[in-house]
This record gives C-alpha cells, structure tokens and sequence, in this order.
C-alpha cells in the first residue's frame, strides 16, 4: 500500500497553533446525590448497602463481628464500695410482766431478790455481749 511518503510527500515542520475558540454556554444542573445507607443484616450479620434511602439492600459481604476472643486476663481488684444504707428498724419484742413485790420479809428474802435481780442483769449482758458478736460476724 501506498505511504504518504511514498506518494512523494514529505513531512514537513510543525505549523503554528491557532487561536482559543470562545466558550461554551453552561450545561443544566444536575441531579442531587444519593447518601449511600449502611446497616449490619441481623441475620446474616455482614455490612450492607442500599443506594436508594432504604429500599433495597446490597450485602457488601463483609462480616461485621469477628469469631470470639480468648479469655483476656483477670483484672485487679476494684476498690471498696461504700457502705450500704441501714435496714429499717427491727419490731419490738413483748413487754414481760412486773415481778411480784415484797413489802415485808426476812432478811433472806431480800438477799435472794437481790441475788436474782443480779442475775438477770448479767443475763440482759450476755445477751447483748452475743447480739453485738454476731452482728459484727455478719459484717465480714
């Protein structure tokens, strides 16, 4: 086939560039953009897609969790947390009744109401000595 040189044309220099044409009119607005929506499938658990506010959903095929850990190290102590609010108040118990009064008597018997009223006195200590023991037994 015939060339260009062949047919007895020679390449000759490069010819100077022309003059900037005028400019264009502006085209017309364009449509608005869409958000892309993200959502993780809850059945599937990957990422998905939609492009149109929601309508249709596009799995992106991308799990959105990864498989489980190991178990991570045992954490220090926490400090002490306050102290809790006082209970309400216990009911009170039965009133006992008045002991007999003696007005006359020999001397022994005022020995032994006084011997007795001795004891019940360190009964009503024994009683609170144990009350407070246990209470502080359940503090612990």
């Amino acid at each position: 086939g015939a060339t260009w040189t062949s047919l007895g044309n020679v390449q000759g220099a490069d010819g100077t560039d022309g003059r900037n044409g005028s400019n264009g009119s502006n085209g017309k607005d364009g449509k608005d953009g869409i958000t892309p929506h993200l959502r993780i499938n809850v059945e599937t658990n990957e990422w998905e897609v939609s492009y149109d506010n929601g309508t249709t959903w596009i799995s992106l095929g991308v799990k959105a969790t990864g498989e489980k850990g190991d178990k991570g190290d045992k954490g220090d102590t926490g400090a002490a947390g306050a102290d809790g609010k006082d209970g309400i108040d216990g009911k009170d118990g039965i009133d006992g009744k008045d002991g007999a009064v003696i007005e006359k008597g020999a001397d022994g018997l005022v020995i032994v109401a006084i011997i007795i009223g001795c004891i019940a006195i360190a009964g009503e200590i024994a009683f609170l000595v144990y009350a407070i023991i246990k209470k502080r037994k359940s503090e612990k």
